[in-house]
């Protein structure tokens, strides 16, 4: 028999709960020795709303193989604004369960509002969908959480209603709004057209030079100057998309 302090005790998990993990989706990798690091396909379904029966928008966001750009895939073909999109997945790799509702498998969905679910998360790779997670209605008595389902292990949870609501946000919130996106060392020249034409070229010491209407030395600084402006002219709006 030992005599030990009694804070071992209340370290102690009390209930089986207690043990459990509750992070609402777990990523193979997410985030690693603070580098980002995420590949997969996130997409967010349109449902059928239990209540009022009305269509829920839903959307695709697609990285780009080999580029670390993100892309919209659905309901438009766009840009990705890669800096919200990597917030929007750490935030999900950060949701919590608040409480465990049942691990019955053949327990009722209707009276969680997940039959049919109000909104769906899927994540994957290519057509693959590797997690999916239902979301339903809230409890009468607590408006700030919403019943989850994630199907790999089919148990029925709370969480927390503003994950919801961050997967309802329109799909113009994770499009890049910049006009521009100039890979500045991939651009070996630069033509001007207005009154008359002007050339500018990268020479071979990655310096440059005026070639055209006559050869004239640049000012280092302000093609440096002339990249920032370019790479941050941003859309106000979006007025129509044109499929050509």
């Amino acid at each position: 028999m030992f005599i030990v302090d009694a804070t071992l005790l209340e370290a102690l998990p009390q209930t089986t709960e207690a043990w459990r993990d509750r992070s609402l989706l777990s990523f193979s990798s997410i985030v690693q020795s603070n580098q980002f690091n995420f590949d997969y396909r996130i997409e967010v379904r349109p449902s059928t709303n239990a209540v009022n029966q009305q269509p829920v928008s839903g959307y695709t966001l697609a990285p780009e193989a080999g580029t670390g750009r993100w892309r919209i895939q659905r309901p438009i073909s766009a840009r990705g604004d890669r800096t919200r999109i990597e917030q929007l997945i750490r935030m999900i790799a950060q949701w919590r369960v608040e409480e465990f509702v049942s691990d019955d498998p053949a327990i009722g969905l209707t009276a969680f509002g997940l039959q049919p679910p109000e909104q769906v998360l899927a994540i994957g790779r290519g057509s693959n969908d590797l997690l999916v997670v239902q979301f339903g209605g809230s409890p009468t008595n607590r408006r700030d959480l919403v019943y989850a389902r994630q199907l790999l292990h089919t148990n029925i949870v709370l969480t927390a209603r503003t994950n919801l609501d961050i997967l309802r946000l329109p799909y113009l919130t994770w499009r890049e709004r910049l006009l521009l996106a100039l890979p500045t060392n991939a651009v070996q020249e630069i033509v001007g057209e207005s009154s008359y034409t002007y050339r500018v070229r990268r020479q071979t010491n990655d310096l440059w030079q005026v070639v055209e209407p006559e050869l004239l030395p640049v000012d280092a600084e302000l093609i440096g100057e002339f990249f920032t402006q370019m790479n941050s002219i941003a859309a106000t709006g979006f007025e129509k998309d044109v499929v050509t």
